[in-house]
């Protein structure tokens, strides 16, 4: 969970705040597992990793889902917070009464 919680805060507004306090962060491996999601969206996306590695690569991309994405989201999530109750069952679960609505 730290990774993810660390590529998250650099991505942030926050940038600076971390590059003041820390002067190295070392990820090493992702700690997300695909054997129990019951995502559909992250089985897909599993299911087809090679093809999509090979496209980020090919762009020369350094982030998917980046700041402009967390923009939309804002917006759009302010409009109409059912709409991303229920597109997050897209990206975290099938089942919403699992997931800390307040955390996402």
């Amino acid at each position: 969970m730290g990774n993810t919680q660390m590529f998250y805060a650099l991505s942030s507004e926050n940038q600076m705040w971390f590059k003041d306090k820390i002067n190295l962060f070392v990820a090493l491996a992702p700690t997300t597992k695909m054997d129990h999601t019951k995502s559909r969206l992250l089985k897909n996306l599993d299911f087809h990793y090679t093809w999509i590695d090979w496209w980020i690569k090919y762009r020369g991309w350094h982030e998917v889902f980046g700041w402009v994405w967390l923009e939309i989201f804002k917006v759009v999530c302010g409009i109409d917070v059912a709409w991303c109750s229920w597109g997050e069952t897209f990206l975290v679960t099938t089942n919403e009464r699992l997931d800390d609505q307040d955390r996402f």
